[in-house]
């Protein structure tokens, strides 16, 4: 009897064994699952915050078209012979709510590209302008060519008497994106 009690007793040892390691394989999967699943929402949350600053410095750049077009609407802009080469905003920077967080936006370096002039017909002016967007210490940001078409802004001379005169630009138009880069 004594063998038989020492078979048992060695099988119950060999038992408990197994299912220890059983135990810790089962525990380093769970932990793993565990690691991957963390991973996968820090990921998840941080391409959500990416996505908000894009969409903010997107929204930036609808802004600061608007921005440009209600400038160049303006009395004196319409008769100026030459566009200024670079245009400074009088608000380049906003913020709005997205849930219970803010996105800032912030519209820098409106430069001309280029302007044409010719009588009388269709003529364009393009600025570049970079947009930037930031949610949660995330920023992003877009620098944009946009055209702005207008008809007639060119000098002549008078037929008469030959003195130079300014035909006044009018029909604007809100302006066309021409190059959109994400950097």
């Amino acid at each position: 009897m004594p063998a038989k009690t020492r078979c048992l007793s060695s099988q119950q040892g060999s038992a408990i064994l197994m299912t220890l390691m059983v135990l810790l394989v089962l525990s380093v999967l769970g932990m793993g699952i565990v690691g991957v699943a963390g991973m996968e929402f820090k990921i998840s949350h941080y391409d959500y915050e990416t996505q908000q600053a894009q969409q903010a410095a997107d929204a930036g750049v609808d802004w600061g078209m608007e921005n440009i077009y209600q400038i160049f609407s303006q009395a004196e802009y319409l008769s100026m012979e030459t566009l200024p080469n670079t245009l400074q905003l009088d608000n380049n920077e906003t913020s709005f709510n997205s849930g219970a967080d803010t996105c800032n936006v912030r519209i820098e370096d409106v430069v001309k590209i280029t302007q044409t002039n010719s009588q009388p017909g269709t003529n364009t002016c393009t600025y570049q302008f970079k947009s930037t967007g930031q949610f949660r210490g995330v920023s992003k940001a877009v620098t944009v060519q946009v055209v702005y078409t207008f008809m007639d802004g060119y000098s002549y001379n008078d037929p008469n008497d030959g003195t130079p005169h300014f035909m006044a630009r009018s029909d604007l138009q809100r302006g066309k994106i021409k190059s959109y880069i994400k950097s």
